[in-house]
């Protein structure tokens, strides 16, 4: 009777260690992941008209996502980090209005965005026909440009 009772300890033993083995590369990837998740998101939105990203900016504000949730001067920091975060920070890729209904009046605006991104350095340019366009980019850059092209 001692003896099938030390198997299964013993089998028990095993397995929990095999277990302990096959979760380790786990609980090692969560602990790498958790600093990249800390690691700061902050930014320098600007808004311009025309075309020259390089030009003085009409309008420019910080945005800071993380590790302290959404901050900055941004009038709508948490709908801009979540807009970000949607993205994985490629702002390129944003696209929240597909179907955006937008006149074909031509008032170029250009927009930039420079700073990290989950620690990452990252910078964007892009300019659009008019400001309607602009809100395919969701609220990260509602902020500078008035007017209703």
């Amino acid at each position: 009777m001692k003896k099938k009772t030390a198997l299964r300890l013993a089998a028990g033993v095993m397995a929990a260690a095999g277990l302990a083995v096959s979760l380790a590369p786990a609980a090692a990837a969560a602990q790498q992941e958790e600093p990249r998740r800390a690691a700061p998101t902050a930014l320098v939105l600007t808004v311009q008209n025309g075309t020259d990203a390089g030009a003085p900016a009409d309008r420019g504000v910080t945005l800071s996502c993380y590790p302290t949730g959404a901050a900055g001067d941004h009038p709508l920091a948490a709908q801009a980090c979540s807009d970000l975060a949607r993205a994985r920070g490629d702002i390129a890729s944003l696209d929240l209005s597909p179907l955006l209904m937008c006149n074909t009046r031509y008032a170029p605006v250009t927009v930039t965005a420079s700073g990290l991104w989950r620690g990452k350095h990252i910078h964007y340019a892009e300019t659009f026909s008019n400001s309607c366009h602009l809100k395919s980019k969701g609220s990260l850059f509602q902020f500078g440009i008035a007017g209703n092209a």
